[in-house]
């Protein structure tokens, strides 16, 4: 279905998206947007909110006297209960290039969490022995996973050191090649005395390379294990070796 959609008094033509799956909404849960028929209201009863999903065809029963009042509303089809009516149902803006997809409930993951939430924290220690080096520590990173005992949450990873990195790749040597080349194309270590920072050091070019590798990952925990997509590796990169440095690991979740 395409028709032009009006959003903040802009008039964006041309948009394009599906509404399937009507469901419907008590006078509790009516109070999304300044647009919606006030709280308790008869009008506020009878609206009807949509899935909107970014394919080309529509079909629909309920007219609403302007398109910006959509709202989604997953949590609600799923008959969870204990939430906020602002937790359970919040407005989403609708983009005229790109349409708003809606994940299938049936593909969500909704878990039992415990009432309390845990909080666990470790320090990892790297040598290496050459001044640029990749080390795979997924292992090491499951470990404190299980340490923790954690279920469901989230799994921060960092570097505690400004020339050293932690990031997300594939574990495959052509690639960890490809990134040493190209990182010394953009920050070559020598002549050291390109860089302003190289007086007492000589580690400029590391301190680039990490920021341009990133500090730090985040990685959600399922089911007791690290969520990863395909071929997803935890590396830590360093830039300007040879010495002890430390990666922190914290866990939060139950």
């Amino acid at each position: 279905m395409r028709m032009g959609v009006g959003i903040g008094g802009v008039r964006l033509p041309n948009f394009r998206f599906v509404l399937a799956k009507p469901v419907s909404l008590t006078s509790q849960k009516c109070r999304y947007a300044d647009q919606l028929p006030r709280r308790g209201s008869a009008a506020c009863s009878r609206q009807r909110a949509w899935h909107v999903r970014g394919n080309g065809s529509a079909r629909a029963s309920t007219q609403f006297t302007r398109w910006s009042r959509i709202v989604l509303d997953p949590v609600n089809e799923m008959g969870l209960s204990g939430a906020s009516p602002h937790q359970l149902c919040r407005p989403h803006v609708l983009s005229p290039h790109r349409p708003t997809e809606m994940t299938s409930p049936r593909s969500l993951h909704y878990a039992n969490l415990p009432n309390t939430m845990k909080s666990y924290r470790k320090e990892l220690w790297f040598e290496t022995k050459k001044r640029r080096e990749f080390l795979r520590i997924t292992p090491q990173i499951n470990q404190c996973l299980r340490e923790s005992g954690i279920q469901e949450g989230l799994v921060l990873v960092n570097a505690m050191h400004i020339t050293a990195s932690v990031f997300i790749n594939d574990n495959e040597s052509g690639l960890h090649h490809d990134l040493e080349v190209w990182l010394e194309k953009l920050a070559p270590e020598k002549p050291y005395d390109q860089y302003a920072h190289n007086g007492a050091e000589d580690n400029a070019d590391a301190h680039l390379k990490r920021t341009i590798m990133g500090r730090e990952v985040v990685v959600a925990v399922t089911e007791g294990k690290l969520d990863f997509g395909p071929w997803e590796e935890i590396f830590y990169g360093e830039f300007d070796g040879k010495r002890r440095k430390r990666v922190l690991v914290k866990i939060v979740g139950g």
